[in-house]
């Protein structure tokens, strides 16, 4: 979870799930929204995408020590 004064971290959250994205093979997609998991502590970065069989892609996010890593994927309908 962030303070309001750690906006930046948002910047840095975004540009890691986008590397999520990328790395998969999404070529297309758009920025949903995010929201913080308390049960597991991760952040979850929601896309939409025309590609593939899922319309929405959750990446997940997490922090570590020297910043933030993947932490999987889920699919919504």
């Amino acid at each position: 979870m962030l303070e309001k004064n750690q906006a930046q971290e948002l910047i840095k959250i975004f540009e890691k799930a986008c590397d999520g994205m990328d790395e998969k093979g999404y070529k297309d997609y758009k920025f949903v929204g995010m929201e913080w998991d308390d049960e597991t502590d991760v952040w979850e970065v929601t896309f939409y995408t025309e590609y593939g069989n899922d319309e929405l892609v959750v990446v997940r996010v997490a922090p570590v020590k020297n910043g933030y890593r993947l932490a999987g994927r889920v699919y919504k309908d």
